[in-house]
């Protein structure tokens, strides 16, 4: 999967065959890819039309490769995240006048609820949707925040996770989980660098951090 503000394109991991040009529509700006759903049948994005700022937008990875937007406000949308079972988005949203994560059903949309509580951004839901993790809007902080999905939705106060120099980069998110969820991997700025070299980026991982946790 790839980008250049202007249009989106994908191609095999492995190298082989064409680069594909997912959007066809010269109108829409600023494309960056977000997620997948749990099926790989569709992707989200984000992009703006002129005289708009961010939205999200799904496109359909079967047939016709269709695209919409799914979720396009007068306030700026973004950094769109699909639960592991697929039932649940959670994204940011300034519809508060900062950014704050927002949770609400997918692929039908409503039940809108309030995750972060301080502002937030660039979440992501662990590998068993238990937990949906976030960082603050200084990037000095990964908050958690337990999610209960099995009787509906229900989602704990956030909680700081690990503290530190995060390294922010726009769009893309700077950690991960693997898929096993024993490792956590954060991109971290070094401080410790002279100001000249940038505080060059760090790469840490936190083995076992449900234990740590």
């Amino acid at each position: 999967m790839g980008f250049d503000d202007a249009h989106l394109f994908w191609m095999s991991a492995d190298g082989t065959g064409d680069v594909e040009r997912l959007l066809t529509d010269d109108v829409v700006l600023s494309l960056s890819p977000q997620t997948w759903t749990p099926d790989g049948s569709m992707l989200l994005f984000s992009g703006d039309y002129p005289g708009r700022m961010s939205d999200i937008g799904v496109i359909s990875m079967t047939g016709d490769r269709n695209s919409e937007f799914l979720i396009q406000t007068e306030f700026i949308e973004d950094h769109a995240v699909i639960s592991p079972d697929g039932g649940w988005i959670a994204y940011t949203s300034r519809r508060s006048g900062r950014r704050e994560v927002y949770v609400e059903r997918f692929p039908d949309l409503g039940g809108r609820r309030l995750i972060s509580t301080d502002g937030g951004r660039l979440p992501l839901w662990s590998p068993d949707g238990s937990e949906l993790f976030y960082t603050t809007l200084d990037n000095t902080k990964l908050m958690v925040v337990s999610i209960d999905a099995a009787r509906g939705f229900t989602a704990g106060a956030p909680d700081v996770w690990f503290e530190g120099n995060l390294f922010f980069a726009g769009h893309r998110r700077t950690y991960d989980v693997a898929p096993d969820g024993q490792r956590l991997v954060l991109l971290l700025r070094n401080v410790s660098e002279a100001i000249e070299d940038d505080a060059r980026p760090e790469l840490v991982v936190v083995q076992n951090w449900l234990a740590e946790h």
